[in-house]
């Protein structure tokens, strides 16, 4: 909630904002720099004068929203006080039910909460009256490609080359259109050929090699060049390894850490399948926590 001085001069006196919660939501915390804020009453006040064009610091008000609440709701802001005639705001918030397979204590929740947040993903299974996430399930390189060019072009809303780039993914497949933009971007290229031609396998599940490679592409392009350790961080991700530059780049910028430890040191796991669940948190890490 943010409160600013459209006059044509300073404010003065108490000011008093007051949250006006759709029924069935409850305050949990309310507060802002300097205001005094209660959360029983939803209420925050401050004395300090407001230049003309100037905004007070946010009131952050987080509420509890109880399972099968309607949706959207309309919450209300009333303003009262510093000089000014009472003034009101009005938004509209959509609210989505929570995934059914995914509980609230899953250490995945707040990445795959996110990726939904972001439209990026819908979940598994749509089925009322609460959707699936389905966060074990290991995730293919087509439902991949669909995740990435999301995060990237910010949604379904683009354009691609209509030809065909593989043979085993025609203009009929399901993935068609985003695995068409992933090449286009040169997030991938293929994952071998036939006697047709160059192949993308969308039902092939991603390896965390490959996950390094379209995360890292996903957030800098594919035709940037990036500085990486030359020293394995990895004891079983050498410098010959083919993900060895992703790899390295992934976790120098802290989106991984490792599938584990020997006696060797840490170690990534490149062949491994990736989950969904995981797939969350790399694409949260290295597509959007910039």
């Amino acid at each position: 909630i943010t409160v600013g001085n459209v006059g044509s001069g300073a404010g003065s006196g108490m000011v008093t904002v007051t949250d006006g919660l759709p029924a069935g939501l409850t305050a949990a915390t309310m507060s802002g720099p300097g205001w005094t804020c209660a959360v029983a009453s939803t209420t925050c006040t401050r004395m300090d004068s407001l230049a003309v064009g100037s905004v007070y610091p946010p009131i952050t008000l987080t509420v509890n929203v109880p399972l099968g609440e309607a949706s959207p709701v309309a919450n209300q802001v009333n303003l009262l006080g510093g000089g000014s005639a009472p003034a009101s705001a009005t938004d509209s918030t959509t609210i989505l039910p929570p995934f059914a397979d995914v509980s609230s204590s899953d250490a995945f929740l707040p990445a795959i909460d996110l990726l939904r947040e972001y439209s990026i993903t819908s979940g598994c299974d749509n089925s009322p009256p609460q959707p699936k996430y389905c966060p074990s399930d290991n995730i293919t390189r087509g439902q991949m490609a669909v995740f990435v060019v999301r995060s990237i072009m910010g949604g379904d809303n683009f354009s691609f080359t209509q030809t065909p780039y593989f043979a085993d993914v025609t203009s009929s497949h399901p993935f068609f259109g985003w695995i068409q933009k992933l090449r286009d971007l040169g997030v991938t290229s293929s994952c071998g050929s036939n006697a047709a031609g160059p192949i993308y396998c969308p039902d092939d599940p991603v390896t965390r090699g490959q996950m390094a490679v379209f995360i890292i592409r996903d957030r800098f392009g594919s035709s940037t060049a990036f500085n990486y350790s030359a020293s394995p961080l990895f004891t079983d991700v050498v410098s010959s390894n083919t993900f060895f530059s992703w790899i390295q780049k992934l976790k120098q910028l802290g989106i991984t850490s490792s599938c584990g430890s020997t006696a060797a040191g840490q170690q990534y796991c490149p062949n491994d399948p990736v989950t969904r669940e995981q797939m969350a948190v790399f694409l949260m890490r290295g597509a959007f926590n910039q």
